[in-house]
């Protein structure tokens, strides 16, 4: 076991592998258990072989005693297949994974990976399978939430996603995951051209959850779904208000240049001219910078 670990700190895998795979053969219990996590990891960070990542699975199934591990090993199994493309294999053993719940943190974690994978192979129905699994045994189900409304929002499956974010918002109402499903839940009203009902709850976001960091950008959010309803004063308010609390926010190169239009279609000119100078001579690299001098 040391030697492996040694032949591990100096970058000799194939000597790890055969080390370990020796141990694993010939120790029983715990020590057994650790061999077969080290070439599972061994396996899917540096081989990225995942024929026999399963194979060393499958054998750490048949050693597990107690329910966590064998949660943990089957939601690992059905994200090894994932990567494989064995689609029926995955159903099959999240099958199986239903008859060990509830969720450790561990297979959550798995899930929300498999769930991204199953999604870029467009396996739409088996990723929403997925989804409910966690939302329903996961030992964070605020995060399972926040996590399964993101998925649908980014396939714009806009009233799934709406469902579950007023989920997350209606039975963790203490969760740390709030700010984010009303910042969510304003992206969807604005993808939806609701831009009253956006505002209302980047606002929302701003007012109940002063400490966030996702405050700028909700400002910034309700500063754009005021300019789509060409309340350029309150957008106005808005921007100048982000520039004044937040100088050094990654995205105040936006409101400057928003600013920079409102004051010119109000007809002030030397203010947006100098608002685009400030945009230009504060933020040189701003993907703004160049439109910003075509409009001096």
């Amino acid at each position: 076991y040391y030697l492996a670990r040694a032949e591990y700190g100096l970058e000799h895998l194939d000597a790890t592998e055969i080390l370990l795979g020796e141990l694993a053969r010939t120790l029983g219990g715990d020590q057994q258990r650790t061999a077969l996590s080290i070439l599972e990891f061994h396996y899917w960070q540096h081989r990225r072989d995942f024929a026999r990542l399963n194979g060393m699975l499958g054998k750490h199934l048949e050693v597990a005693a107690d329910r966590p591990d064998r949660v943990r090993l089957r939601a690992q199994i059905a994200l090894c297949q994932a990567q494989q493309g064995s689609w029926a294999d995955v159903r099959e053993s999240l099958g199986k994974l239903e008859h060990d719940l509830p969720l450790t943190q561990s297979a959550a974690a798995s899930l929300e990976v498999l769930i991204l994978t199953a999604r870029q192979s467009q396996e739409e129905e088996l990723a929403k399978l997925i989804s409910n699994l966690l939302v329903d045994h996961a030992p964070s189900p605020d995060s399972a939430l926040m996590v399964a409304a993101r998925g649908c929002y980014e396939q714009q499956q806009w009233h799934d996603a709406k469902v579950l974010i007023e989920r997350l918002l209606r039975e963790h109402e203490h969760s740390a995951r709030r700010p984010d499903a009303i910042m969510l839940l304003g992206q969807i009203y604005s993808a939806e051209g609701r831009y009253a009902a956006a505002a209302e709850e980047f606002r929302r976001l701003a007012e109940e959850h002063a400490g966030s960091d996702q405050v700028p950008v909700a400002m910034l959010g309700l500063a754009r779904a005021y300019r789509a309803q060409r309340d350029n004063a309150q957008a106005k308010r808005v921007y100048e208000r982000i520039l004044a609390e937040f100088p050094s926010h990654r995205h105040r190169d936006e409101a400057m240049y928003q600013l920079g239009w409102i004051l010119k279609e109000s007809g002030d000119l030397p203010a947006s001219q100098a608002m685009f100078t400030r945009l230009i001579d504060e933020m040189p690299a701003s993907r703004y910078r160049h439109d910003a001098r075509y409009r001096l």
